[in-house]
């Protein structure tokens, strides 16, 4: 095994810590901290990235095989759960399936960043949209349909 596919297996060695029974009152951020915590976000995008254009299709298997903890890992609100998920698998997918033998590595780097980028946002957003929601009520948001060339789409839809 490659040693960047080992550096993004490290993460899945250590165990998850929730802080949802903290007693201590959540501490006050401040413009500083936040700036810290974006760019350490957009870092840690840019590793995976980085390590997604170094191999594509190994990393993209990855990325599919741990999907289901990334889902799991972002709490118990559904929205984010689904959305976090699924959006990581079709990222891993879209990683194996699109690039040949012969890839431009920025190209692969720039497009997994926007995605990247993209599913934060679309977490965030689903987050804020999505409520308590149970499960079976966020699936009633979803819409998988069949393309023509082959492939599947999935649409994430709310009516206000």
């Amino acid at each position: 095994m490659r040693v960047p596919a080992l550096l993004i297996l490290l993460p899945l060695a250590c165990p998850p810590a929730w802080a949802d029974d903290a007693t201590a009152a959540p501490p006050q951020t401040s413009p500083l901290g936040t700036l810290t915590a974006f760019a350490a976000m957009e870092g840690a995008l840019g590793l995976n990235a980085g390590l997604a254009a170094y191999d594509p299709k190994g990393y993209g298997f990855i990325e599919v095989l741990v999907s289901p903890l990334a889902g799991a890992e972002l709490g118990p609100k559904p929205a984010r759960v689904w959305t976090g998920g699924v959006g990581f698998a079709a990222i891993g997918t879209y990683n194996m399936t699109h690039y040949g033998q012969d890839y431009s590595h920025i190209q692969v780097l720039r497009e997994n960043f926007y995605a990247l980028n993209g599913l934060v946002v679309a977490v965030f957003i689903a987050d804020k949209l999505g409520g308590d929601q149970d499960a079976q009520a966020m699936a009633s948001h979803l819409r998988l349909t069949p393309q023509a060339g082959g492939g599947l789409r999935l649409d994430l839809h709310w009516t206000f």
